[in-house]
């Protein structure tokens, strides 16, 4: 997985995902709020690993997940535990730059994790040997593709797609950057942004989290089966 949005929309900040799995992997819950090391978070659970690929806590914080960093890279079970829960503990450690800087990734799978708080947002890839952190402009819109599921070329397209839409279009409407999640390509069922590949591997899903001044709320379309649903989690930031 996955295609993952990051745009400053009307008083609000979104992150989009498009998460692409295979159907055999069990079916994504609806988003609930759950309490997960004594921290109350918002997020869709993935049954099989009891993690999330995105989510929220109460402090504001927004994360979203992608599997692996910047190439492809050989799976290499067992692994310590699942990249869910690298997310999961992204939202619950009570410091953000302290998980982003002393965490343990430690035979964990590759990964790219997108962090907002605080008008802060910082991009951190593992490649199973180091950390790379990178902090970048939140005024501007930014698109991030699986680099397990996409090689550079398709990545590349990807965000002149995405540059495309934003000109045509009014990105600063709250949630008009799920249209692009959901129609952006060139006809390319493999690598259209709602894609599928074989008889298993597809979109199976589209989030969107939206931070405003007094919530969290997710927005969620499972694509394959019938666990859509939408969720909020009031915050504390505006206290």
């Amino acid at each position: 997985m996955c295609t993952v949005s990051f745009v400053k929309a009307s008083e609000g900040v979104e992150i989009t995902s498009n998460r692409d799995e295979t159907t055999l992997r069990s079916n994504a819950m609806a988003p609930a709020t759950y309490i997960y090391k004594k921290k109350e978070l918002i997020f869709p659970k993935d049954p099989q690993g009891g993690g999330s690929w995105i989510g929220g806590n109460k402090q504001g914080r927004m994360a979203c997940l992608l599997n692996g960093a910047f190439d492809y890279h050989h799976h290499r079970p067992p692994y310590r535990h699942s990249r869910g829960l690298v997310l999961l503990d992204a939202l619950a450690t009570e410091d953000k730059d302290d998980f982003i800087n002393n965490y343990d990734l430690n035979n964990i799978e590759p990964f790219t994790l997108i962090i907002y708080q605080n008008d802060t947002l910082t991009e951190l890839r593992w490649d199973e040997r180091k950390k790379h952190i990178k902090k970048l402009d939140p005024d501007k819109t930014h698109l991030w593709a699986s680099a397990t599921l996409y090689g550079p070329e398709i990545v590349q397209k990807r965000k002149e797609w995405f540059r495309k839409w934003e000109k045509e279009n009014e990105i600063s409407a709250p949630y008009s950057v799920r249209d692009f999640h959901y129609h952006a390509g060139e006809g390319d069922p493999e690598n259209d942004v709602v894609m599928k590949r074989g008889s298993y591997l597809q979109t199976v899903s589209v989030t969107s989290m939206r931070l405003d001044d007094v919530k969290i709320k997710l927005i969620h379309d499972d694509l394959v089966g019938n666990n859509s649903g939408d969720a909020e989690l009031f915050t504390d930031i505006s206290k």
